[in-house]
């Protein structure tokens, strides 16, 4: 009969081939002696999912269709000296997708910092203010500070590699402890040195004989 209905409202579509901006992925500490990493970016606001790329020691890993913008790194498997890398990408709610952020990185330092002895002072000695030294070193990151100990006296920390008594020390043993910590915390096996006897006392006057009286005259 050709009978025609009357037209439908216009109808439209949306055509979006921009891609969402690309994530900036926050920076990880150089070095982590943890067991886990945690990755967290900011992204505009088209961003619907992310997808990352990471790496322990060079085998890639994809974690796809992640919905917040954070990611917790199972890295118990690495040992030290494996790097830790990863990247970021972003997807809009039609597929479009982003560029790659910045790679970020952090190496696994999980080994204790080590304090190897210098000089120790000669004992006995007559010096109430002998010196210690001592080096440290840290098989994949850097020693940050030692800590000191001599006898029974409270600890403290130093960034020095010796050790000179403020005031005189007492006659008697002495023994010097000190232990390294690194960059990421890793506290280090207290070394003690040999121990030092302070001796400053001087021996008593020696008697000077008393001749015996002659019996003749």
């Amino acid at each position: 009969l050709g009978n025609e209905s009357a037209k439908s409202e216009a109808g439209y579509v949306v055509i979006d081939l921009t891609d969402p901006a690309v994530p900036a992925m926050l920076p990880l500490p150089a070095f982590t002696n943890a067991m886990g990493v945690g990755l967290v970016w900011a992204t505009g606001d088209d961003a619907v999912r992310y997808e990352v790329e990471y790496s322990i020691a060079g085998a890639v890993t994809t974690v796809s269709d992640i919905g917040i913008q954070a990611l917790n790194l199972d890295i118990s498997s690495a040992v030290d000296g494996n790097v830790i890398t990863a990247k970021v990408r972003a997807y809009d709610a039609v597929g479009n997708v982003s560029g790659w952020s910045d790679v970020v990185s952090t190496t696994v330092d999980r080994t204790r910092p080590v304090v190897n002895t210098v000089t120790t002072p000669t004992s006995p000695t007559n010096n109430p203010r002998p010196t210690w030294a001592w080096s440290g070193d840290d098989e994949v990151s850097e020693v940050d500070y030692y800590i000191v100990a001599l006898g029974s006296e409270l600890p403290f920390e130093t960034e020095g590699t010796s050790f000179t008594p403020a005031s005189n020390l007492a006659d008697g043993t002495h023994v010097l402890k000190v232990k390294a910590v690194d960059i990421v915390g890793n506290v280090g096996t207290e070394v003690p040195f040999a121990a030092v006897v302070v001796d400053t006392t001087a021996p008593a006057v020696p008697g000077m004989p008393v001749p015996e009286e002659d019996p003749t005259n």
